[in-house]
């Protein structure tokens, strides 16, 4: 199962080798909560890994150790990307609205002399400005299915039916 892993060693030198896709390096890490060396292979162009680096994907074994394969670490609604391999949580993203928000709120207001609850309810309304609004759902017109239309003569049949029992009227409408 993929999750993160952050680089706790990683052993001096690098082997070389290319295939049809390009050039990679092998390297010899290993990570937070596993005590056995893990082979990580990245193009020969790509940085080399560093102690502290988080990367996610999958540990698996093979006849010459274990080796990790990246994976693209999934979208969770309502996350924003972090610097790094990974998402920020809903709640760290609203905290840092907020403290956004409340910023600005108080340089609008610097060296004037506002009361803290107008500083305070300007920074809510900063807040409302930050929050990701839903899109317009757009109303797509219905395709009225015809008799000796692009359908199917299976797919007609059916329509018909439909038809004849008054599930829908000769607009395609139910």
């Amino acid at each position: 199962m993929s999750q993160d892993y952050k680089i706790k060693i990683v052993k001096p030198g690098s082997q070389e080798w290319s295939n049809e896709y390009g050039s990679f390096r092998t390297y010899s890490v290993q990570v937070e909560g596993n005590g056995e060396p893990i082979s990580i292979n990245r193009k020969a162009d790509s940085p080399a890994p560093v102690v502290g680096d988080e990367i996610y994907g999958d540990l698996t074994d093979s006849k010459y150790g274990q080796k990790f394969k990246s994976v693209k670490k999934p979208f969770i609604p309502g996350a924003s990307p972090k610097a790094g391999n990974g998402w920020e949580s809903p709640e760290r993203q609203d905290s840092i609205n907020r403290a956004v928000a409340l910023n600005n709120s108080v340089n609008l207001y610097a060296g004037t002399k506002t009361l803290p609850e107008t500083v305070l309810l300007t920074a809510d309304t900063f807040l409302e400005w930050l929050k990701p609004t839903e899109p317009e759902k757009e109303e797509k017109p219905v395709d009225k299915p015809e008799k000796g239309s692009q359908y199917s003569e299976e797919m007609q049949m059916h329509i018909d039916d439909m038809r004849d029992d008054n599930l829908i009227d000769d607009e395609g409408r139910h």
